[in-house]
């Protein structure tokens, strides 16, 4: 490949801050949370104009809604259904919920304006800055140019492991033919589903006359080449309008709608993953104990905090699809109630980490937990959680 010679350049410094959250998607904005909460000055920085990530950019507004989601997201999910009804059970399926994606935007903003949060959007971070193994901060970039900041923890929420993967740390990727695939969410409108509340699976309906539909598969893609992405969205918004198309000649109701609108952005199921200082294996998932125990997760009882950790770095913790497991482990925590939690518990302990003025390698779980469980998150066991449900 063919090079090009780049300037040396001063690069300033914008911002020194205690924690630096990247990605304000559904595990960075608990990430953000959990940390101001702790009272460390915390700065999200996010790529997009809004907050919400797959939820939101991704249009992925179809959640499960079992007890063992993060307390964060349950406070945005409550916020929303109390103040405007924005969250619908249903009722076809009691497990899950459907909600209104800008809503959700919007009610995460409040949260993090309330918390204190410095708010950076319509930026990219493009590199890691790192000593002696320990991550500074970071790069940026947007209209302003080419910025610095630091950071004396930084939480990758990037859904890629980005920031983990320029920082030197360790990193896996499946081969190209067994990532999951990638889907582009869009919305029908004007369609008549006289009563009913659900068309199709999992499409739903959140608004009148408005479906939520699951625009295709597309496999054979890995989404950290931007080549290749390009192609999923290209090809993703051909299938998309040929999905439309048929629906509106062949089935009932749909005669007179129209694409509403597409999601901004592709869904992303799986891309790299961090090599962390504990990995998760598939064959211990849904049963192991762990001493650094994070939480309860919707498929599995426990999850370590050792698995937020990657390899060979220090200063940095990794929140999201892309935390150190095997690849039949990462595709059952990649939802977003569970994101939310991990990004929840890598906020809480970046919070800490600063506070004690320790690494956050060497916080003590202990004290993790303790400031998890103050945050309620759930340490039960499943069959508890699950019995709870019923009731």
């Amino acid at each position: 490949m063919a090079t090009v010679r780049e300037s040396a350049r001063d690069i300033p410094v914008v911002r020194e801050v205690d924690v630096l959250v990247v990605g304000g998607g559904t595990a960075g904005v608990p990430a953000a949370l959990a940390a101001a909460r702790t009272g460390a000055r915390t700065l999200l920085v996010e790529k997009f104009n809004s907050f919400g990530g797959a939820i939101t950019w991704g249009l992925t507004i179809t959640l499960p809604a079992y007890p063992v989601v993060g307390p964060i997201l349950n406070e945005i999910l409550r916020n929303m259904q109390a103040k405007w009804n924005a969250v619908q059970a249903m009722n076809h399926d009691p497990y899950f919920v459907v909600l209104d994606q800008e809503l959700y935007k919007y009610e995460s903003l409040l949260l993090l304006e309330e918390a204190g949060v410095e708010l950076l959007l319509n930026t990219f971070a493009v590199d890691a800055m790192v000593e002696d193994g320990v991550v500074q901060g970071i790069i940026v970039e947007n209209k302003s140019g080419r910025q610095a900041i630091r950071a004396k923890v930084t939480v990758d929420c990037s859904g890629d492991a980005d920031i983990a993967f320029r920082a030197g740390a360790p990193t896996v990727t499946a081969p190209k033919d067994q990532l999951l695939p990638i889907t582009l969410m869009w919305v029908a409108a004007n369609v008549d589903l006289g009563n009913l509340e659900h068309v199709g699976g999992c499409e739903t309906v959140v608004h009148p006359k408005e479906v939520n539909v699951w625009g295709g598969n597309l496999g054979d893609c890995d989404a950290t080449d931007a080549w290749e992405l390009t192609r999923a969205e290209i090809e993703l918004r051909k299938i998309s309008v040929a999905q439309w198309l048929d629906r509106r000649a062949n089935w009932p109701g749909w005669e007179q709608s129209y694409i509403g609108f597409m999601a901004p952005h592709v869904g992303v199921r799986e891309t790299r993953r961090i090599v962390g200082e504990y990995v998760v294996t598939d064959a211990e998932y849904q049963t192991a104990t762990y001493e650094d125990n994070i939480g309860t997760l919707q498929f599995s009882p426990q999850f370590p905090y050792r698995a937020l950790l990657p390899r060979g770095v220090d200063n940095l913790l990794v929140a999201g699809r892309c935390v150190s497991t095997e690849p039949e482990t990462q595709h059952s925590l990649r939802i977003a109630p569970t994101c939310a939690l991990l990004g929840e518990a890598a906020g809480a302990a970046a919070g800490l980490s600063v506070a004690r003025n320790v690494s956050p390698k060497a916080l003590d779980a202990g004290v993790l937990q303790a400031q998890l469980m103050k945050q309620g998150m759930c340490f039960g066991k499943l069959e508890e959680l699950e019995k709870t449900l019923q009731n």
